[in-house]
């Protein structure tokens, strides 16, 4: 095993060499993507969340609403999610993570998943960004330690702190629950919030949960069926029962972060939709990468939609440097991004010493 790692190293080293050859040497995240300075530090708060598709998406009709009344106040009139787009379908949560943490998109080109290169040096990414200007990056992971590379990649991004479900004190899966509820991740993680990180403003409080996932498990006596989904797969059901359940727990969590930290921001995003899109089951979007997000600011949401993963960290920043009026807006060509993408992986697999002042 050892001499199999060590030579898929060389090869993704290779690889790296043979790009960067070709790469401009004066590219920098910070005069490209991180302009200026936060101004208004605000908390961040991120969560990404396993296969979150909203099933009225779905061409499937349901007996009852499988949308939780209360989380309505937090859509876009009331009625819909901004609708941003993922590099993945199906799978590959870590392309979804790399690019919302980093705000480079997964290309894929030196590993078909980042991740899985990265060797714990830090890269200038989003995160990275943010602890420069005395940002604490704390990670709450609803998963395995041994996931995706995942402590060596955590590391690289930025992260101060890292708690995986097998790996920490702070929150545990309930007894008959197959995957950690929603729900009982984001109330360990308010508790930590209150008793630690609002100690250590401002902070980014990132989240990944893994309920969602394949077979779209639910405990039943805890969580009780709310809908039914009209002559559909087994699936369906159990998935739209889920949504249900998941959007009452994200109105919770949403409602007590505002009451302790109201000019906060907080985006909620799915990975990917999940595979599910067969037997008759068709999506009402034109795209099988288009996810759902909630974007919330002081309270309200605001609309990202039409946003690849990678923009969003781009509006995060903006809205420090209170630069509302050009939310998003910028442009940086496909040339800069893969170089920038070339540039971080380089610096994450230790082949590139870095050159600016980043926070150890």
């Amino acid at each position: 095993m050892l001499v199999y790692y060590t030579k898929r190293r060389e090869v993704l080293r290779e690889r790296l060499r043979n790009y960067l050859s070709r790469t401009g040497e004066n590219i920098s995240p910070k005069k490209i993507l991180w302009k200026g300075r936060p101004v208004n530090k605000r908390d961040i708060y991120i969560v990404v969340m396993e296969s979150f598709i909203n099933p009225l998406l779905l061409n499937v009709k349901y007996e009852g609403d499988p949308l939780f009344p209360g989380i309505r106040k937090y859509l876009i009139d009331g009625s819909r999610f901004s609708h941003v787009i993922s590099p993945v379908y199906g799978g590959g949560t870590a392309q979804a993570e790399f690019e919302i943490l980093t705000g480079v998109p997964a290309f894929g080109m030196i590993d078909s998943i980042e991740f899985n290169a990265l060797e714990g040096y830090r890269i200038e990414s989003f995160i990275n960004e943010l602890r420069k200007y005395g940002y604490y990056a704390y990670a709450t992971i609803g998963t395995k330690s041994w996931y995706y590379n995942s402590q060596k990649a955590y590391r690289s991004v930025g992260f101060d702190e890292v708690s995986f479900l097998d790996r920490n004190s702070y929150f545990r899966k309930r007894k008959g629950d197959h995957f950690i509820f929603d729900g009982d991740l984001f109330k360990a993680n308010i508790r930590l919030v209150r008793e630690k990180l609002l100690k250590k403003k401002p902070f980014v409080d990132y989240i990944l949960t893994m309920y969602g996932h394949l077979p779209y498990y639910r405990n039943t006596e805890l969580r009780p069926d709310v809908v039914k989904a009209i002559d559909a797969p087994d699936s369906i059901n159990r998935i739209a029962n889920q949504f249900y359940y998941r959007t009452k727990s994200l109105e919770w969590f949403i409602n007590s972060i505002i009451k302790f930290d109201p000019a906060s921001i907080i985006l909620v995003v799915a990975d990917h939709i999940p595979p599910v899109l067969e037997n008759g089951i068709k999506y009402n979007l034109k795209n099988w990468n288009i996810n759902i997000a909630l974007f919330v600011i002081d309270g309200k949401p605001v609309d990202i939609s039409g946003k690849h993963y990678y923009e969003i960290p781009w509006c995060l920043w903006d809205i420090l440097r209170e630069k509302h009026n050009s939310l998003c807006r910028r442009r940086v060509s496909e040339r800069n991004l893969r170089n920038l993408y070339i540039l971080l992986m380089g610096e994450g697999m230790g082949y590139l010493k870095l050159k600016r002042n980043l926070v150890y």
